[in-house]
């Protein structure tokens, strides 16, 4: 395809689209099938289900999961749409290895083209989503230190950035009648950079550093029980009694506070705001202008403020990285405690900063909210939609 950056579209561009060259289709087997259905429980749709375990703006789902065999650099995709695993024809990928490296890759184009530059932040805020209930996976071995051992030999293999890192091990072989092992003859199993994520690619900053999601370990109460029933309400309505919400938000903090450090991220700073008597602080008096004409959730009781620091300069660099990172981190965690305790909860991306920058310490901005409450009837419209977020 021509590069829209140097040249006008061709013919064959429209008539040649140059679609995957599939070799062969085959059930999935091998204790890797173990292995992508664990991955499809923390972060898919498992079994049956249509909703995903974790939530994304405008559910653009922004990542990928590659698995890398133990004894070679041979990579795989771990499609959680399609529930298929992509291998390439001639790799020598093990389905029966005792563990495997788990990367989780960002493509942000898939959420700047319909969010913009903006689109940066919501990957790597989903992509903190994700890390948190992939942390929450079992493993038996010891944490390798960061990047031992995990990352492929080769860059050219990964198309993306390495946004986490971590090792699964596997049980016992198994059949899955749900998961396709695909072999294809292209040269990645990723889809193909087109024009357009190329272009984007060049205006994104330096890739983060990696995240090793397999050292946490006891993290406080148990989040895992709720991941399963994790939604994002479509609308609130107050009258949730103070003192539940208040335990419901410091459990998840304090879930929140373990994750970061045991994942080596920075801590943004958080503050708790509501109608009635949940914090000390309140609300932006025009709350509905504060939350970008989103009406549908201006009944919520609580609202989590997540910030960082102002700076003079505007470097994207790796602790600014992390701590987006870190916002979905925080997110995740307040999700899975709201859910644990019948909380109704979903995460803010659309917001006006400058009415929650008054709701935070002096040089903090506001980035991220998580509002909480009981759920009401209605329906969360995606971004584009007049006065709505995804």
């Amino acid at each position: 395809m021509h590069s829209i950056a140097t040249a006008p579209m061709a013919w064959k561009d429209l008539i040649d689209p140059g679609a995957p060259q599939i070799a062969r289709m085959e059930p999935l087997r091998g204790r890797v099938a173990g292995v992508v259905t664990r991955i499809e429980e923390m972060i898919g749709r498992g079994g049956a289900a249509s909703l995903r375990r974790v939530p994304s703006a405008g559910a653009t789902y922004p990542y990928e999961i590659l698995l890398v065999s133990p004894a070679s650099t041979s990579v795989v995709l771990v499609d959680l749409a399609r529930r298929q695993v992509v291998a390439r024809a001639g790799d020598r990928f093990d389905v029966d290895a005792d563990s495997y490296a788990c990367l989780l890759v960002g493509r942000p184009w898939l959420s700047m083209r319909k969010y913009g530059p903006r689109g940066y932040l919501y990957h790597l805020i989903d992509g903190g989503h994700a890390i948190f209930d992939l942390a929450l996976l079992s493993v038996t071995d010891p944490p390798p230190g960061p990047g031992t051992g995990l990352l492929p030999g080769s860059h050219d293999t990964v198309i993306g950035d390495v946004l986490a890192a971590g090792r699964i091990t596997a049980g016992e072989p198994r059949s899955s009648s749900r998961w396709r092992l695909v072999t294809t003859v292209d040269a990645h199993v990723q889809s193909g950079r087109t024009a357009f994520e190329k272009w984007a690619t060049r205006i994104s900053p330096a890739a983060p550093a990696p995240v090793v999601f397999d050292r946490v370990r006891d993290l406080p109460g148990q989040p895992e029980r709720a991941v399963a029933a994790r939604r994002s309400a479509a609308s609130f309505t107050s009258g949730y009694d103070t003192e539940p919400l208040r335990r419901v938000i410091a459990s998840g903090l304090r879930c929140a506070d373990s994750a970061l450090e045991q994942l080596n991220l920075p801590r943004p700073v958080v503050q708790v705001t509501g109608h009635g008597d949940v914090s000390v602080t309140r609300p932006p008096t025009d709350l509905l202008a504060a939350l970008g004409g989103q009406d549908h959730l201006i009944g919520a009781d609580a609202y989590v403020v997540i910030g960082v620091p102002t700076r003079g300069d505007d470097t994207i660099d790796h602790r600014r990285q992390g701590l987006l990172i870190a916002a979905g981190v925080v997110g995740q965690a307040l999700y899975l405690a709201a859910t644990e305790s019948g909380a109704a909860v979903t995460g803010i991306g659309g917001i006006d900063p400058g009415a929650w920058n008054r709701v935070l310490p002096a040089g903090q901005q506001a980035l991220y909210l998580i509002a909480v409450g009981h759920s009401a009837d209605g329906e969360k419209f995606d971004a584009l939609h007049p006065g709505s977020h995804g």
